[in-house]
């Protein structure tokens, strides 16, 4: 958040922490409020004036209860993506019970956009991250990486993954990162590594799982839009481009399923009005056809999202149970505890 003259003149930055902000101005006194936290900083209210006048903070979040409960902040990384020359950026997520000398599978979280980030916004909290927080404490170590491709940056970066939607958010680049980052990080097992992700998520899990093989063996893949040829216009020609044969014939799931290797579980449910559960029965058909083995799973009655009702949110515990069920038995090579409830 900066101030400037109208000429482009005496550009000074207002939000001067290293967080995401939210800004509340008021035209009149020149005072505004900036609430700003970041994945590992609870959020702070400050008042604030634009001629910095002293400020006061009038709110801090506290987290002492989610000390308590093991909580450990994650930990931001920049590196090199697959190119050897950009810089992007990701975060490490530990469990509470973290021990340096052990070996931990680890799963990378996707949501690759192109019109939002796997971090979303940087802010502190567990809603935006895939639950990450929860599926840690299974003996997982998660990476959230911000490949090439995703939003928020320049234009030049944006553009990587336009045309060609198959590579969105460059899994190459997170391929890449895991086996950079992992030689200063012994206790990162990249003998097992495993994605997964909701919706432009599930459509790169299942594309990483076919595409590179030898590097993931398990993936969950949910209401994934697995050809953008018959997905939302407003969405697919945007960042894919307009329909042509010689665009979009790469970009469909379907093309790569004879390269599937390991462990995939489709999840999409009956009621989605966003990725239609087509799109998840389409990839079965072409699964079964090449006679690859995957599980899959169709839940009645839910949504792309979860909704406020007892219903949905019984089918989304559920969900979310079969998700960590699937890490535990064929990444940690146990078998989960039946019929656990959360």
């Amino acid at each position: 958040f900066y101030k400037v003259n109208f000429d482009g003149s005496a550009l000074e930055l207002l939000s001067e922490e290293s967080a995401n902000h939210i800004i509340d101005f008021n035209n009149k006194s020149g005072y505004f409020i900036d609430q700003y936290s970041s994945i590992n900083q609870p959020q702070i209210t400050m008042l604030k004036h634009i001629d910095h006048l002293p400020g006061k903070k009038l709110i801090q979040a506290d987290v002492s209860s989610l000390v308590k409960l093991g909580w450990t902040d994650p930990e931001y990384f920049s590196a090199f993506a697959a190119d050897n020359k950009t810089t992007v950026y990701g975060a490490i997520f530990k469990p509470s019970y973290f021990d340096q000398n052990e070996k931990y599978p680890v799963l990378d979280f996707i949501y690759p956009g192109p019109q939002s980030l796997g971090l979303r916004d940087h802010s502190f909290g567990h809603e935006s991250f895939g639950q990450v927080n929860s599926i840690v404490e299974l003996g997982f170590v998660i990476v959230i990486i911000e490949g090439r491709g995703t939003s928020e940056r320049s234009k030049l970066f944006h553009d990587y993954s336009y045309g060609q939607l198959e590579d969105n958010g460059s899994i190459e680049d997170h391929i890449h990162v895991i086996k950079n980052i992992s030689k200063t990080r012994p206790y990162m097992n990249i003998e097992k590594v495993g994605m997964y992700g909701h919706s432009g998520g599930g459509y790169s899990t299942a594309n990483a799982l076919m595409k590179y093989p030898d590097f993931y063996s398990v993936g969950v893949a949910s209401s994934g839009n697995y050809d953008n040829l018959e997905y939302n216009s407003r969405w697919g020609e945007k960042y894919q481009g307009k329909v042509s044969d010689e665009i979009y014939s790469d970009q469909a799931t379907r093309n790569y399923v004879s390269e599937l290797k390991g462990k995939l579980l489709l999840i999409h449910g009956d009621m989605d009005d966003n990725v239609y559960m087509y799109h998840t029965l389409r990839l079965a058909h072409e699964l079964i056809q090449n006679n690859k083995d995957f599980d899959m799973l169709i839940i009645p009655e839910i949504e792309h999202s979860p909704v406020d009702s007892e219903t949905s949110l019984k089918s989304w515990k559920y969900f979310w149970r079969k998700r960590w069920d699937y890490f535990v038995q064929h990444l940690l090579d146990e078998i989960p505890p039946a019929n656990f409830g959360l």
